[in-house]
């Protein structure tokens, strides 16, 4: 995933499109080892559902070069998602994650557990997902739709699962970054 995110902000903030057999290889063999490339083919298709709905939205000439490329990068998603058949159960291992998800064994399992708030890892979560929340607001530009529903995503996931918290994290992690870039350290600091 950490790979998947930083081609997608790449793409995004630097206008590099990745390599075209780069996300379907990663696919093939995330597929055929664990359950979670379903993360995967959420953050792509998540990224690539919010920055074509930015697009749409603004029809301005300067984002026509980028559509161009969004397109080269939708072709790109669609053949992830067709490697994820290429699996021995074929379609069947699409619903795996999800019979999994609704498993009465996950109701005991920690790790499938919401997060105790009583416990200091947990409390650390709720640390960062404030420190987001408040960079995104003392930013001087605002989070765009793609840097808001990608951190909700995962940060959603991991206040239903507490085995999603390092994911969350991770996701977050590049868009607190950003947001401080931003001008919030400058807003906070009085500059």
């Amino acid at each position: 995933i950490a790979i998947y995110l930083a081609k997608l902000l790449d793409f995004k903030y630097m206008g590099k499109l990745p390599a075209p057999w780069l996300f379907p290889s990663i696919m093939l063999v995330w597929v055929n080892s664990h359950a979670g490339y379903v993360a995967g083919i959420a953050l792509l298709l998540l990224f690539l559902g919010s920055e074509w709905l930015m697009s749409l939205w603004n029809m301005s000439p300067a984002r026509t070069a980028y559509r161009a490329q969004l397109k080269k990068m939708s072709v790109i998603a669609a053949l992830t998602v067709v490697a994820t058949l290429a699996n021995p159960w074929f379609i069947e291992h699409w619903i795996y994650p999800f019979e999994v998800v609704r498993m009465s064994a996950t109701e005991v399992i920690a790790e499938w557990q919401s997060p105790d708030f009583h416990a200091a890892l947990p409390r650390i979560y709720l640390v960062m997902v404030a420190a987001l929340v408040g960079a995104g607001f003392y930013a001087r530009r605002r989070p765009d739709v793609t840097e808001l529903a990608i951190p909700a995503f995962f940060f959603v996931n991991a206040f239903i699962s507490i085995r999603h918290i390092p994911i969350a994290v991770m996701v977050a992690v590049p868009f607190l970054a950003l947001m401080l870039k931003e001008g919030t350290l400058s807003y906070l600091l009085g500059l």
